[in-house]
């Protein structure tokens, strides 16, 4: 009988200890800080994505590794993954810098786009590697960006000046 109550007491406390440690983490968000062009080669682009995580949990989070594509205008533009080696702070959020890469026809694919319209749309979707849980989480996260007419850009791709 004293037996039981052990294997029993035992067995309670593991299911406590499982339910409050992966479970109860609220995923981290993750969101398209800022993106600016690297190198520009004939055949590909590399792009430097900035990604902000956010942290809503009482414990922070280590970052061990991320995989990810962004889309624009519903349409697939660049892929990356980073090894950041970072930890984001409990309710607090940390910067990451990676690098993507686009191909050509992505590019014009885009560029047509923008001469009908100045918004694009952003759909920014992958997988976040932790030591605070096992396997990869998943992101997704979509946004618009309204780009400013400087110095007529919109009008010098139309051909209309």
């Amino acid at each position: 009988m004293h037996r039981w109550i052990v294997v029993v007491s035992i067995g309670l406390l593991a299911l406590a200890g499982c339910a409050t440690y992966p479970g109860s983490i609220e995923p981290v968000r993750v969101s398209l800080a800022d993106v600016s062009m690297l190198e520009f080669g004939l055949i590909e682009q590399k792009l430097a994505l900035k990604l902000r995580v956010q942290n809503p949990n009482n414990v922070a989070v280590p970052i061990e590794g991320l995989s990810y594509e962004l889309e624009l205008n519903g349409k697939p533009f660049a892929q990356g993954v980073a090894h950041p080696q970072t930890q984001v702070p409990e309710f607090g959020t940390a910067e990451i810098d990676t690098e993507a890469v686009s191909n050509l026809s992505s590019l014009i694919s885009q560029l047509g786009q923008l001469q009908k319209d100045q918004k694009l749309q952003y759909r920014l979707k992958g997988k976040l590697y932790s030591g605070r849980w096992q396997g990869a989480r998943p992101f997704d996260a979509e946004g618009e960006v309204s780009l400013p007419d400087f110095g007529g850009w919109k009008k010098k791709l139309d051909g209309s000046l």
